[in-house]
This record gives structure tokens, sequence and C-alpha cells, in this order.
């Protein structure tokens, strides 16, 4: 029969194939072996476990990255360098507040209003130093010790004049015959230093009102049948000028040198993006080229089977292609889809719209008219608006309709800034606030097969007012 010439072929293929293999032939399928092993008990215990596990896996990842170093992200370099910046800022007041100034006999601060808090503290600090220097036993003579509370009591008895309107005992006149009188002014001086110290750290409140031009940082990545999380051929772009701003308005609270804030922020997100090179492995059609060299003939209409092909001895190639919009596995839709295939270089883009409320705390320094504050917080955002196009799941150079429904309404972000503010009068101050903030849950449902991190540096300028 002419079938056993071909028989006997492949018979003695299969024999020198067994016996004499090539070299590492056997280390590969072993390797490949083990390999299928482990994604099978990968896939029967991880893939499917307890609602629990994936949120564990998720937190150990996060502190993973969290002291991984890394310019774009909030991780634990970023705080040890805010925790140490923090620790010298203060060392620095610190130093330069116990340092005494020198006081001569005849120095007087101009004091143009006794309600700021700013400016009396020191003139309050100043005359408290004198004046217990005088507080001293005499060395000279009485005529020039009993001048001398005269001289200090008569520059400034008008001007204290608000803060003791119900205090009789110190209008009266100084007896120039006796020094017990200075003994009690100095005590009065002292009691009004530290309630006007207290009041400064214990009551403070203001209202904030900010414009921001924003930073995006979006990175998109889509899962496949077994949860692998793929980088797609989403080549995201730099945004320019304002396609990224947010319009924000903070109330802020201060006890002591702590600070709390809240308020409402409205950010408007695009992101314009390209395509590159396809990464998916799975997202490409085989189709066969076949060299009829066996006794059968194939139709190049039918769907072919590779084992039968194999068996029989045709020469089969492999060639990838965008393969999306093949309905089934064939040979002749090939000139169709190499006509339909999109222009990567065409650029795509995708919008949100989104109102969050911050929650942050800080802790705050003063340098005269400047003031420092150091802050972290997170927030929750809602998702008001989304437009434009994402990069389709199944087509290597396709998008998909972004909309809302794909999307988790409410999702949380972390918060790490600082703020910098110049008074320019005693109620208003010029604000500086750079805040970088990135989502810690997910922007998609768990069926859309889409992840989407955003990260964010935002720059709000603006204008703060003390209300008390």
């Amino acid at each position: 029969m002419k079938d056993e010439p071909f028989e006997k072929y492949w018979q003695e293929q299969f024999e020198q194939f067994e016996s004499q293999p090539s070299e590492g032939l056997w280390d590969k399928m072993s390797q490949e072996l083990f390999v299928r092993q482990v994604k099978m008990i990968f896939n029967h215990y991880f893939v499917k476990p307890e609602a629990s596990f994936w949120k564990k896996i998720a937190i150990i990842l996060w502190f993973k990255n969290f002291f991984r170093f890394s310019l774009t992200t909030f991780n634990v370099y970023y705080l040890l360098t805010s925790i140490l910046l923090t620790y010298s800022t203060f060392n620095v007041i610190d130093i330069r507040e116990n340092k005494t100034p020198k006081i001569t006999s005849n120095s007087n601060t101009n004091i143009k209003s006794f309600n700021n808090a700013r400016s009396i503290q020191p003139w309050l600090k100043q005359q408290e130093s004198y004046i217990s220097k005088k507080d001293t036993p005499p060395l000279h003579t009485p005529s020039k010790i009993n001048k001398m509370p005269v001289i200090i009591a008569k520059p400034y008895h008008q001007e204290l004049t608000s803060f003791y309107t119900n205090n009789e005992e110190f209008l009266e006149p100084l007896n120039p015959n006796t020094i017990n009188n200075v003994g009690k002014y100095t005590f009065n001086e002292n009691n009004i230093a530290q309630n006007l110290h207290e009041y400064k750290l214990r009551h403070h409140a203001a209202l904030a009102f900010y414009i921001a031009p924003m930073n995006l940082i979006s990175n998109l990545s889509i899962l496949t049948l077994s949860d692998e999380k793929l980088k797609s051929n989403y080549q995201p772009i730099t945004s320019v000028g304002l396609s990224n701003f947010a319009l924000s308005a903070y109330y802020e609270w201060q006890k002591f040198n702590f600070k709390f804030q809240t308020g409402l922020i409205y950010s408007s997100l695009k992101q314009n993006y390209t395509f590159n090179d396809a990464f998916f492995y799975n997202d490409t059609l085989h189709f066969q080229q076949i060299i009829d060299n066996s006794y059968y003939n194939y139709s190049y209409i039918q769907v072919l089977n590779l084992d039968s092909l194999l068996l029989t001895g045709d020469t089969v190639w492999f060639t990838y292609v965008d393969s999306t919009l093949v309905p089934v596995f064939d040979t002749l839709n090939t000139t169709e889809i190499e006509m339909v295939r999109k222009d990567k270089t065409s650029q795509q883009n995708f919008k949100l719209s989104v109102i969050e409320v911050p929650f942050t705390a800080g802790y705050s320094y003063s340098f005269g008219k400047f003031d420092l504050t150091l802050k972290a917080g997170t927030s929750l955002s809602y998702v008001l608006l989304t437009k434009g196009y994402l990069p389709s799941t199944s087509n290597d150079y396709g998008v998909i309709p972004f909309k809302r429904e794909q999307m988790q309404n409410f999702y949380i972000n972390i918060l790490a800034g600082a703020e910098a503010n110049y008074f320019i009068s005693d109620k208003l101050s010029l604000s500086l606030m750079p805040l970088y903030r990135r989502n810690v849950t997910r922007l998609f449902k768990n069926d859309i097969p889409i992840r989407l991190q955003l990260q964010s540096w935002t720059f709000n300028i603006g204008l703060k007012y003390q209300l008390r």
C-alpha cells in the first residue's frame, strides 16, 4: 500500500526522537512540566480562595512598594525626610527662641495694635526681662530708684489701658516713695504675657481658597483570564497647560502647633495617550499557511486542526497579527485584518471629573510673617463625569468608551504635602501648598479587567483668611 512508506517514515522519526533527542530537550520538557504543575497549584489554591486572601496580599504588596525607593510615589524615604526636616526645623526655632535679646533702659518698641498677638508677644518678653532686672535690691541712691518706675510707666500707660480698663489697681499712679509697686507691675505684666501666649496657641481658625495646576501620572494595566496583570500597549503623553486642574476650599482649625484641615476639592483630570507595540501574547491569531506535501488535500475554508496537520506531515508556519476582528480561526480574514488595522500613532484621551473631601493633619512652625506646615492625610473621592475612550481589553489597537458605570463611584486616596503661608496682614495671608495624591482603592469594578492607578502632584496657590 502506498501508505506504508509514509507510516514507516514517521515511525522511524519517532524512534529516533526517543532514543537520540536533541541537546537539552529533556531539560526543557522537565522545566515546562514544572511550570505547568506550579500554575495548576496556583490556580487551584489562589485563583479562587476566600475573599480576605487577596486583601492580605494587597496589604503586603503595598508595604513592599512603600519601602521601595521611588521619586514618583510616597514611600518611607519621603516620610523619613519629612521627619528629619521637622526635627531640624524645630531645633533651629528652639535655639532662636532661647536667645535673650539685649535690652537697654531707653528701649521702646513701637506697638501699633495690642490686639495683634504676633506683635505684642515680643514686646511683652522685653518688658518682662527689663522690669525683672529693676526688681533687684537697690545699689544707688534712693532718688534714682524713685525716678525709674515713673519713666517705665508713662510711655506705656495709655497703650496698656485697653488691657486694664476694669483693673482699678493698675490705673492708680505709681508711688515714687516705695519700690513695692514695681513688683506689682511686674506681676500683672507676666499674667498678660501668659494669657496672650495661651490665647494664640489655643484658638485659631481660617478659611483658604486655592486654584491649582496638576501633574497627572497614570498607569494602566489589563488582567488576563488567570488574573495576571499585564502592561498594555498604552503609552501616556505628558499633559501641558491647565488640562489638569483643581479648585478647592479648606476650613482650618489649629490647637497649639497642630493643624487640622477639611474642605471640598473639584478636580478635572485628562490623560492623552497613544499606542506602542502590542504586548498581549493572548491577543493574536495563529493562522496557518499550508504547503501540502502529504497524501491529503485540505480546503482553505475549513477550520484547521493543528494536531492532524502535524501527524500527517504538513508544514505549518505561525504568523502573529492583530486578532480581535476575526470571528473564527481560519485563514480567510488575514487581508481584512491588515486593512482595518488602526494607525498606532493616533492619539486618544479620557477625562475624569471628581469631587473630593480631604482630611489632613499637620504640625506648624512660625517664622515671624512666615508659617510652615507639614501635613498628611486621606480623602474620599466621588466620580461625577467620565468622557473619552480607554484602550480595548481585547484589541491591540482598539478603544472602548469610557463609561461611569464601569467605575467605582467612591474611592479613597492618600495625601501628603506641605503648606507655606506669608502674612500680608493680621487676617490675610498668601498660601502655597504642594500636595501629592494617590488612590489606594480600585477605580474600576471587579468585573472590568482594567486596573488604573492615578497619581498627581497638585500645586495649590491661594489666599487664607484668619477667622479668629
